[in-house]
């Protein structure tokens, strides 16, 4: 049969159906049109039964559908908008948001209705993720050395495996190049640290990654832990691994524990390059930076996204993984939650150290941290764009060579390459 001859003949059949009395004579009827149009039992039951329309037009005499009318339209706008300004994260992490920054949001747009607050508390984690599916791909997400000492090596003991440990002060720190692609010249880093119990995580700008850049950075972030630094695992790189840090920490009273992971094997840092990817390269993206001068807007747009995410942001920590007939079963914490959360609930801080953490959070608003990192990045956007076309005016244009080209870099002799320009935009996620 022909999609039109089909249309005819299932518009003449939905009025024998919905007037047959009896289940049983439904049922023959649905037989003999799933037998003649070749549409599914499902299908016909509801075209028939007049809840979807026949040939694309709308049924005449159609009952409305059966089950629960939709009932989260009226504050998905308000969804979204959190959605977005949390950097998207999904329905297990978001629900816990619109918990915690309902207030904030108040604060900002005036009182919501009581039957708002009444949607917000009743919706599930994962009907959040399906009214939020439609929006994502539309939303899109902006993502952007040497060994060191063998003698000093031998004195930082390996660690593999996972961590065991019982309360914060533990931490894995990296380091993120903004090189654009390039490894020649001066550029920017970015030195991370976390702290494996809670999730805490901290992060500075260092120029070049010198052991005294990064060790200014390291005490300048270990500021802003409110909970005291026991140890510290880092990979292989010089920046971490040299006389001057380690003798640094192991003069300190207590001495501060300090482990490297093994060479090429970067999953013993997982911690820590799960953070370079969503605190840094979600951040700043992979464009170069290397303009001296952008040290105070790079220190205050690191330390205000270190608090945006540790007291706004929540997060889904792996309790334990099992293994189930040759499948490996991850378990996670009932609810996602922030680290300062996890600090407050959990971790072993003394009166004054709480008092202080839940005073420093109540001074901080997501949605100002959030505008001001915006504002920030076009600000080091145009700085960076303006020092990197002066650094191409200068430049003077390379003679070609005979008998084939060489690439320009440190060690050949020739100027390295001038660095790209930057996106005039910022690299933060739709909001």
């Amino acid at each position: 049969m022909s999609q039109k001859a089909i249309r005819e003949y299932l518009q003449i059949q939905q009025t024998r159906y919905q007037n047959r009395p009896g289940r049983k004579a439904r049922s023959l009827l649905l037989d003999e049109c799933m037998i003649l149009s070749g549409l599914g039992r499902k299908h016909l039951i509801k075209v028939l039964g007049g809840r979807l329309p026949v040939g694309g037009q709308p049924a005449t005499g159609a009952v409305p559908g059966r089950g629960r009318p939709p009932a989260y339209g009226a504050i998905l706008p308000l969804i979204k908008a959190l959605w977005l300004v949390s950097e998207q994260p999904c329905g297990k992490r978001l629900k816990p948001i619109l918990r915690e920054w309902v207030p904030y949001w108040e604060k900002a747009h005036g009182a919501l209705p009581a039957a708002t607050h009444r949607l917000l508390r009743r919706v599930s984690p994962a009907q959040l993720d399906r009214l939020l599916a439609p929006h994502r791909a539309s939303a899109g997400r902006r993502n952007r050395g040497l060994g060191g000492d063998g003698t000093l090596k031998a004195q930082v003991p390996l660690r593999t495996g996972p961590w065991e440990v019982s309360g914060p002060g533990w931490t894995e720190i990296d380091s993120v190049a903004h090189c654009g692609g390039s490894m020649s010249g001066s550029f920017w880093w970015t030195t991370t640290l976390t702290d494996i119990s809670t999730g805490w995580t901290q992060q500075y700008p260092a120029w070049n990654k010198g052991q005294h850049t990064t060790a200014e950075a390291l005490q300048a972030m270990e500021k802003g832990l409110p909970f005291p630094l026991l140890g510290v695992d880092s990979d292989n790189g010089p920046e971490f691994l040299n006389w001057h840090l380690l003798t640094l920490w192991r003069d300190r009273i207590p001495a501060i524990e300090i482990t490297r992971s093994r060479p090429y094997h970067k999953n013993d840092n997982a911690h820590i390059e799960q953070k370079n990817r969503t605190h840094v390269r979600e951040l700043l993206g992979e464009e170069r930076l290397d303009d001296p001068d952008l040290a105070p807007l790079l220190v205050e747009l690191h330390t205000l996204w270190s608090d945006f995410h540790n007291f706004f942001l929540p997060t889904l920590k792996l309790l334990k993984k099992e293994r189930h007939h040759g499948r490996i079963k991850k378990i996670y914490e009932p609810e996602a939650r922030t680290p300062c959360r996890r600090l407050l609930e959990d971790g072993p801080l003394s009166g004054s150290a709480r008092i202080a953490l839940i005073d420093r959070r109540s001074q901080l608003n997501p949605f100002t941290l959030k505008s001001r990192a915006e504002h920030l990045l076009q600000a080091i956007w145009r700085q960076q764009a303006d020092f990197t076309s002066h650094q191409t005016a200068l430049t003077p244009e390379a003679p070609a060579q005979e008998g084939g080209g060489v690439r320009s870099g440190s060690g050949n002799g020739l100027p390295a390459a001038p660095a790209p320009c930057a996106p005039t935009a910022p690299l933060l996620r739709a909001s």
